[in-house]
């Protein structure tokens, strides 16, 4: 049996096996893993497939491109009240048209915002927490030839009243949208492009055909969540979006929730009266007015010393789930669409696919879980690999079982964050491949992270190192200097490893001019052929420390 075999199997010993939710199991001679009953080669295959077909959907006109997926969005809207008003079972749920599932797909890989997006939109609906993508019923479609499924076409035909089932071009460019004036409720049609334009482009506006009001982002924006703050202080069932799961575990606590909305909206009446009887202007509905009030209303919990009694960054969330977005959904599902362009076309441009390298991805993919578990304590963000990040994703389209076998697992819902900044990025992805092989004793990717991070560091702080161009040649970044290292038996293998440990600097460092709050960073080689780093000192390694300082000057030790 093999470490990582052993690892595992010691990992898994530790878990519930609660109701049959971790029913993961390990084959010690093939290593092949199944996760949750779901996420197998035969799954990856097919969300494969799924993403070849999503991936062929991109427009090259980016404006017409903008727009189908706007469409898209709105066509969701219809998805969502069909499986709400039908009540179809998971078996008798039609197919849905493929721009509504790419959509879907986007909205699933945000778990905390669809989990409560649907809490808040259908709050009395719980069959709708209990749906998952029709992932098997998608790729019988792609495996037909993309033959379209008739009754499908039928059904959403008559609950949409012949809304077109295939999305065509002519669709997008020749129809208008049926607008509502949330001022004077009056219709208006108005061109899609237009409405593309508004939702996508910050400052772009248009006149309602009736009152005159100006329409953008920031104001429809705006007038929705006041419209949401009226409807809770009628309904206190109805709570605002942002403000319903915990950021840590992604759990609904009712009590905190209702304790927080209390303080939040209702124990301010003066203010909030005043807000919303000005929200009947769209001048005051621009997030310029409405933020002030957000602010003093905190202002005054913090004075009555009670803001400790909210969740951290719950009124930032709160904010972040209305600012600048114009459908009712807590996250803009055209910008997660083209977000996750940039990882299907990296997927399906690398050799996966085949039974080989799925069985390696379902694998590494419950690995990741267990180090996840293993390091619940850091607080990190823990990055995935892409094929990690493929197993993952299909796990999440099955919304339900993901959220009781993460629970179970690692005791809260693993959310999934597609928005982390390229900075922070490159750094957790090099703290998770340390960890990974700190806890495995095998690589977590090919690529030369720790390099190139610290090349990123280099770019921004003062730095004297060394030519390292003998070992790593046309790697290193340009217009920077890599730091200096050598092996003691001065070759560096193709087993070897850099990593590195993060520390407050020392009292030698603060003596060549880093400052107090500054960081250094020490670098190691590692054999990984005899040895690895444990964080705490390695064996058959040479160390060169480096200083990330502000100031001027040589900090090479």
């Amino acid at each position: 049996m093999t470490d990582t075999v052993r690892i595992l199997k010691d990992i898994v010993a530790g878990l519930p096996q609660t109701d049959g939710v971790m029913s993961a199991h390990l084959n010690p001679v093939e290593q092949v893993l199944c996760v949750d009953n779901v996420v197998n080669p035969t799954s990856l295959q097919a969300h494969l497939a799924l993403l070849r077909w999503l991936d062929g959907l991109e427009i090259p006109d980016k404006m017409l491109d903008t727009i189908y997926l706007v469409k898209a969005e709105l066509r969701y809207l219809h998805w969502l009240n069909y499986l709400n008003q039908r009540k179809p079972t998971q078996q008798e749920m039609i197919v849905p048209p493929i721009d509504v599932a790419c959509i879907w797909h986007a909205h699933l890989l945000s778990p905390y915002r669809y989990y409560e997006d649907l809490l808040r939109l259908y709050p009395t609906s719980e069959h709708m927490l209990d749906y998952v993508f029709p992932l098997e019923k998608l790729h019988k479609v792609i495996a037909s030839g993309y033959q379209i499924d008739l009754p499908s076409e039928i059904t959403w035909l008559e609950y949409t009243g012949n809304e077109p089932y295939v999305l065509a071009l002519n669709d997008i460019t020749t129809r208008l949208v049926a607008f509502s004036c949330p001022w004077c409720s009056k219709q208006s049609e108005i061109q899609w492009e237009t409405w593309a334009r508004v939702k996508t482009q910050k400052g772009l506006s248009f006149r309602c055909q009736h009152c005159t009001a100006k329409c953008n982002a920031d104001t429809l924006s705006g007038r929705r969540f006041l419209d949401d703050v009226a409807l809770y202080r009628r309904d206190r069932t109805r709570f605002l979006a942002g403000g319903i799961i915990t950021t840590r575990k992604g759990t609904y606590e009712e009590d905190k929730i209702m304790v927080e909305h209390q303080m939040l909206l209702l124990d301010h009446e003066a203010k909030w009266h005043s807000q919303l009887a000005n929200g009947k202007s769209w001048q005051n509905c621009e997030w310029k007015k409405i933020v002030p009030t957000l602010k003093a209303v905190v202002k005054e919990l913090k004075q009555e010393r009670k803001d400790t009694k909210f969740r951290k960054l719950t009124v930032g969330r709160i904010r972040g789930s209305y600012m600048g977005l114009i459908t009712p959904f807590s996250i803009d599902l055209v910008a997660a669409v083209v977000r996750q362009r940039d990882f299907s076309s990296k997927i399906i441009g690398v050799n996966i696919d085949s039974q080989e390298g799925l069985a390696a991805s379902v694998r590494r993919y419950f690995m990741f879980l267990m180090l996840m578990k293993k390091y619940w304590y850091s607080n990190e963000s823990f990055i995935p690999t892409l094929d990690i990040d493929l197993a993952w994703h299909t796990h999440m389209l099955f919304a339900p079982r993901y959220r009781a076998y993460t629970t179970a697992a690692l005791s809260r819902v693993t959310n999934h964050d597609d928005t982390i900044k390229k900075g922070k990025l490159d750094g957790s992805l090099v703290k998770t491949s340390l960890k990974w092989y700190q806890l495995y004793k095998e690589p977590y990717t090919s690529e030369n992270l720790v390099l190139d991070f610290m090349a990123n560091i280099l770019r921004h702080h003062h730095a004297a190192v060394r030519d390292l161009g003998n070992l790593y040649g046309d790697q290193t970044a340009e217009g920077v200097a890599p730091p200096s290292f050598e092996r003691e038996d001065g070759i560096l293998a193709d087993h070897d490893l850099m990593c590195y440990t993060q520390s407050p600097v020392s009292p030698c460092d603060r003596a060549c001019g880093a400052g107090a709050g500054d960081m250094a960073y020490t670098i190691y080689i590692v054999d990984t052929g005899n040895g690895y780093c444990d964080g705490g000192g390695c064996s058959s390694v040479t160390k060169a420390g480096l200083c990330e300082a502000d100031t001027a000057g040589d900090h090479g030790h």
